[in-house]
């Protein structure tokens, strides 16, 4: 746990995008020249090391103040896990994204909790790569389900919300949220 969390209040906007599936399907990317160099790896819930997804989590995250699971224990990674499907992009052998979807039964729709690449990933300079794995991302779920939708955060990567819309999500609410967080969050700390 590398964080004591002294708690402060701090007020942010946060997004809610959603897409239908027939938005998504003409957008799937067909196997191309990255396919030799990036896959990505798809963990079903136990079979997912916490330890690896809070590593993740904090390259991918802490630039844009996620913190939730930065203090969270081994058994409550696990826990948060279990019914999840979690993805990992690779370059060559380095991870360098995850996403993490779930089915929602009682409203038939897949919910993108965490999606994001590292900054190696940011900067690695192949062009569209965070649409790319996004779009691999949901091409799994493409015809189980009628809806997708992801929220996001005025913290967040600039290039997050055009990269939703590329993938064909539209913006259905937008408001100011007020909370407590951690003060390296509150305080702009990343």
């Amino acid at each position: 746990i590398w964080y004591y969390l002294i708690m402060q209040s701090a007020t942010y906007t946060k997004y809610v995008l959603e897409a239908n599936s027939r938005d998504i399907i003409s957008k799937i990317p067909t196997p191309s020249k990255w396919s030799s160099i990036i896959s990505v790896h798809t963990g079903q819930g136990t079979f997912v090391d916490p330890e690896f997804f809070r590593w993740m989590y904090n390259r991918v995250g802490k630039p844009y103040h996620w913190w939730y699971f930065s203090n969270k224990t081994e058994e409550e990674l696990k826990a948060y896990l279990h019914d999840k499907t979690f993805y990992t992009l690779m370059l060559a052998e380095t991870p360098i994204g995850f996403a993490i979807t779930e089915f929602e039964f009682d409203t038939n729709s897949i919910n993108l909790s965490y999606f994001g690449l590292t900054p190696a990933g940011i900067t690695h300079g192949i062009r569209n790569l965070g649409s790319y794995f996004l779009l691999t991302v949901l091409s799994d779920w493409i015809y189980d389900s009628s809806k997708f939708w992801v929220y996001t955060t005025s913290w967040d990567h600039p290039a997050a919300i055009p990269c939703y819309k590329k993938a064909g999500f539209s913006m259905v609410s937008e408001e100011s949220v007020t909370e407590q967080v951690p003060d390296w969050v509150a305080n702009g700390v990343s």
